[in-house]
C-alpha cells in the first residue's frame, strides 16, 4: 500500500503538470474555429465542471485540517506545543514541546554517535513517539515501527524476533544473551526514559548498573554500553 499511494501521489503530480497543455488545446480557437461553435462552448463547460469539481477536497479538506490543527492546538498543555500545532507541519518542534527530556536525548546521541553504532529504545505501536530516538537523530535503531518493517518485508519472524531481543537488553543488559544482542547489533547507546519503564517496567532501569550513564535531562537517560560486553563478531546491521 505504501507503494500504491506513493505511485497514486505522483501520478496526479504529473497529471498536474500535463493538464494545462490539454486544456489550452482544447479551448484553443484554431481548434473550434473548424468545428463550429457548438464545440468551443462545451468544451469550456466542461473545462468549468471539472475545475470546480478538483476544487472541491482542496478548498474543503484544507478548512478541515485547519479546524483539526486548530482544536489540537486547544488541547495542548503549553504554549510551545501549542505552537507546533500550528500549519506547517514541525514534528521536531512538537517533539521538543511534549518531551524535552527526549529531544535532548536524541540530540546527544546524534551529536555523540559514530558510524556503525546502534541505539536501543522502547520499540512500539506505529503513528505514536515510539523510535523517536532513531527518528530525530538519525541513528540506527534495532527496531521501529514493528507493523511497517512486516509490510515491507512481508514477513513478521523478524519483527518479533527484534521485539524479543530489545527485551531481553532492557530485562538483563549485562547478561551473557544481551551481551550478544548488543555485540551482534552494534548497540552503544540504550535509552531509559518515560516509554522504557511504561514498556519494560522496572527492568529498563537495570541498564543504570551495567552501563556508563553519558547523559540524563528530565527523567531521560542515556546509557553507554561500548566496552560492556568486550569484542564480538561484527554487528549486524540494524532496523530503523
Amino acid at each position: 500500500m505504501n507503494t500504491v499511494f506513493k505511485l497514486y501521489r505522483l501520478a496526479w503530480l504529473l497529471l498536474g503538470v500535463a493538464s494545462p497543455s490539454f486544456v489550452i488545446r482544447l479551448l484553443a480557437r484554431e481548434y473550434g474555429a473548424s468545428t463550429g461553435r457548438a464545440r468551443p462552448i462545451a468544451a469550456r463547460a466542461c473545462v468549468a465542471i471539472v475545475l470546480a469539481a478538483a476544487l472541491v477536497y482542496p478548498v474543503l479538506g484544507t478548512a478541515a485540517w485547519l479546524r483539526a490543527r486548530s482544536a489540537e492546538a486547544g488541547r495542548a498543555g503549553n504554549a510551545l506545543a501549542a505552537a507546533a500545532q500550528s500549519p506547517g507541519a514541525d514534528a521536531e518542534a512538537l517533539f521538543r514541546a511534549l518531551y524535552p527530556g527526549d529531544a535532548e536525548a536524541a540530540s546527544f546521541v546524534a551529536s555523540s554517535d559514530s558510524t556503525g553504532e546502534a541505539v536501543v529504545e522502547e520499540t512500539g505501536e506505529p503513528y505514536t513517539w515510539s523510535s523517536r530516538i532513531a527518528t530525530f537523530s538519525g541513528v540506527p535503531t534495532v527496531l521501529g515501527w514493528g507493523n511497517h518493517e512486516a509490510v515491507w518485508r512481508q514477513s513478521w519472524q523478524g519483527v518479533l524476533e527484534r521485539d524479543a531481543d530489545v527485551q531481553a537488553i532492557y530485562h538483563e543488559p549485562a547478561a551473557g544473551r544481551a551481551c550478544d544482542l548488543i555485540r551482534r547489533y552494534g548497540v552503544r547507546w540504550i535509552v531509559v526514559g518515560e516509554r522504557e519503564r511504561r514498556r519494560y517496567g522496572a527492568d529498563a532501569g537495570r541498564v543504570a548498573a551495567a552501563g556508563r550513564r553519558a547523559f540524563e535531562s528530565q527523567g531521560t537517560a542515556v546509557y553507554d554500553v561500548a566496552g560492556l560486553c568486550g569484542p564480538g563478531a561484527a554487528p549486524a546491521p540494524p532496523a530503523r
